[in-house]
């Protein structure tokens, strides 16, 4: 069945029935040394100095710093029946604001980086979509999502994606047809946000940070921004573990 296609093949958490008890599958739980989260604090110190200057943006620090450490164990919830209590954050807004870094941020817990937060263009189909939710229980992201948040058909698949056990069925062969899980859960950003329409109809899955002008670090400090925060994240591995 899927449950146990899941638990042999996919890199993440799964929830075994049998024992009661959650499981890591494929991925490294060893315990973090007093050195590794001596470096996790003082970059979350590091980290806290250069998002308090702004309220939206702190805010957006501890709501990705909570969320991405516990969205590894969305399918867990699934598994057991808590799939409506799922939601990914979308942070919306201003350039230069750090939303990008916040996204990094939050897979670099997991061990992710760059590589999965790519560009709307690298998702803009199904097949590409269930190919990111279904390959792991960690998390992702989906970068410039503008054409995305105002589209009627893709917001209701992410909407159902997000807490339901399957994407969507795929045909494997003339008349078969399989489950492609939905396991894992993305982090949105996109410069515009969405309208007020599908903000409301879909506020349960998809909670939005919105950033403005007055969130945007200044250009005489972006430079040292990226030498102390993008070069450091790797530190964040040990939260993950």
């Amino acid at each position: 069945g899927l449950a146990k296609k899941v638990k042999e093949e996919i890199k993440g958490f799964v929830f075994d029935k049998e024992t009661g008890r959650v499981e890591a599958s494929m991925i490294d739980i060893k315990e973090p040394s007093l050195e590794e989260l001596k470096k996790v604090k003082e970059f979350i110190d590091t980290l806290y100095r250069w998002y308090s200057g702004s309220i939206t943006r702190l805010n957006a620090l501890g709501v990705i710093l909570k969320w991405s450490v516990s969205a590894a164990f969305g399918w867990v919830y699934k598994e057991m029946g808590r799939g409506e209590t799922l939601w990914s954050p979308h942070l919306c807004g201003e350039s230069y604001t750090g939303k990008t870094t916040l996204g990094l941020i939050g897979l670099a817990i997991w061990g992710r980086g760059r590589e999965h937060l790519k560009s709307w263009s690298s998702y803009d189909n199904f097949y590409r979509l269930g190919e990111h939710f279904s390959n792991s229980t960690l998390p992702w992201g989906i970068n410039e999502a503008d054409p995305m948040i105002n589209n009627e058909i893709y917001m209701s698949v992410l909407n159902d994606a997000l807490m339901g056990l399957v994407f969507r069925s795929k045909q494997i062969s003339h008349r078969v047809f399989g489950d492609i899980p939905s396991l894992s859960l993305p982090i949105v950003i996109s410069q515009r946000c969405a309208n007020v329409k599908m903000r409301r109809q879909y506020a349960r899955r998809l909670r939005c940070i919105e950033f403005t002008r007055k969130d945007i670090i200044p250009p005489e400090k972006r430079e040292e921004f990226e030498r102390e925060v993008i070069d450091n994240l790797k530190v964040l591995e040990a939260v993950g573990r």
